[in-house]
């Protein structure tokens, strides 16, 4: 991060998100309020007037970047307020940072269909296919619709990125989302087969250059993907996807022992379930049942150091709860990294890899609801 993007340091009073509706880990989205401080000697009334204009001069006058809730939600979305979006196939195509056509709220689009024949948008914002409510079964039932694309002929076909992007970097980020599948999810059932769709990411973007471009000459490191991973021969598979910083030289992670190169999976059967249980199996990804997601990443204390976390929770609350799984020896920046990068952007869907429909085209939904991003829980 530059020095142009770096926020100015928190005034000293506190500022607390106000409680309101339910939220992961039971945060709202904030409205600020001052916390009150007693005053030392003199009248109560005084002290309040005094403190209401030293208040408002620091309201006026510092740069909104110097006022940071500790702790607070920093990004919240339901869609439940949020127009129709790409349901026509109005914004295919690449949209990059800052997209002026993203939907409100979000900073980037890719909604790219492998071919020109789908029939679906790749994602969309709207309600659930045949009327099915979101996962708290209230409110307008919108969530971000992920049309999976199958053709055997076609690597990876499809991809349909929704990003966000925010005006500092953080060490450490929490996030949570809800997701479910439809009814009828299907597979690659070939031998040795593997299937997987990219879920979720979150990274740190230069903030210059295609949001979309990654690889040695991207613009995008260190990133972390949650994916969904099926194998014919070895189950349901723990999916986590590293890229390490600097992307020039160590973007696979080589300093990482355990990530498998930087790809997934992690060689790991998802904890409860044997190699003949699939992603219909209750409690898997595709039982048509809505599951939560927790994520949480730190950057590695220093660049060469082995003690970056990755950790994640299925359906389990992680104020209670030990994670799914976790890694703490992750080196997300190398000893050749710059120390000035954080995370910064967040992002919902990708591209997918399950040729259930072979040579021809196929396509089955999944839908991520109610996301948030936290700094601390």
């Amino acid at each position: 991060m530059s020095n142009a993007d770096r926020s100015p340091s928190p005034i000293s009073f506190t500022i607390l998100p106000a409680l309101g509706r339910s939220s992961i880990y039971s945060r709202p989205r904030p409205s600020y309020a001052v916390r009150s401080h007693k005053s030392i000697g003199g009248s109560p009334r005084g002290t309040s007037v005094r403190f209401a204009l030293i208040t408002l001069f620091f309201l006026l006058f510092l740069p909104l970047g110097a006022i940071e809730a500790s702790g607070g939600v920093i990004f919240e979305e339901n869609f439940d307020s949020q127009s129709d979006w790409n349901v026509n196939h109005e914004y295919d195509g690449e949209c990059s940072y800052p997209c002026p056509t993203a939907p409100p709220g979000w900073s980037a689009t890719r909604m790219v269909p492998g071919n020109d024949q789908f029939v679906h948008p790749t994602g969309s914002i709207q309600r659930l296919p045949g009327g099915l409510p979101d996962h708290t079964g209230t409110g307008s039932g919108k969530a971000y619709v992920i049309w999976a694309e199958s053709n055997s002929t076609i690597n990876w076909p499809g991809d349909s990125l929704l990003a966000k992007v925010f005006p500092q970097d953080y060490p450490e980020i929490y996030f949570r989302l809800w997701i479910r599948t439809q009814s009828g999810w299907q597979w690659d059932t070939g031998a040795g087969a593997v299937s997987g769709s990219k879920v979720a990411r979150i990274m740190h973007y230069s903030r210059s250059g295609n949001i979309f471009q990654f690889f040695g000459d991207g613009n995008s490191c260190p990133v972390y993907v949650w994916d969904t991973y099926y194998s014919t021969t070895y189950g349901n598979r723990l999916s986590n996807s590293y890229r390490c910083s600097p992307q020039t030289t160590d973007y696979y992670c080589p300093n990482s022992p355990g990530t498998d190169g930087g790809q997934a999976p992690d060689n790991a059967l998802w904890p409860g379930t044997s190699y003949t249980d699939t992603p219909v199996t209750p409690g898997m990804f595709a039982d048509t049942s809505w599951h939560r997601l927790d994520v949480h990443i730190k950057l590695n204390s220093a660049p060469g150091v082995n003690d970056g976390i990755l950790a994640f929770w299925w359906d389990a609350d992680p104020n209670t709860a030990p994670p799914t799984y976790t890694r703490t020896n992750i080196q997300w920046m190398s000893a050749n990294s710059d120390t000035q990068r954080g995370w910064n952007t967040f992002g919902i869907g990708g591209n997918n890899n399950n040729s259930f429909s072979g040579a021809t085209n196929g396509e089955q939904w999944y839908a991520i609801d109610d996301v948030v991003l936290i700094l601390q829980r």
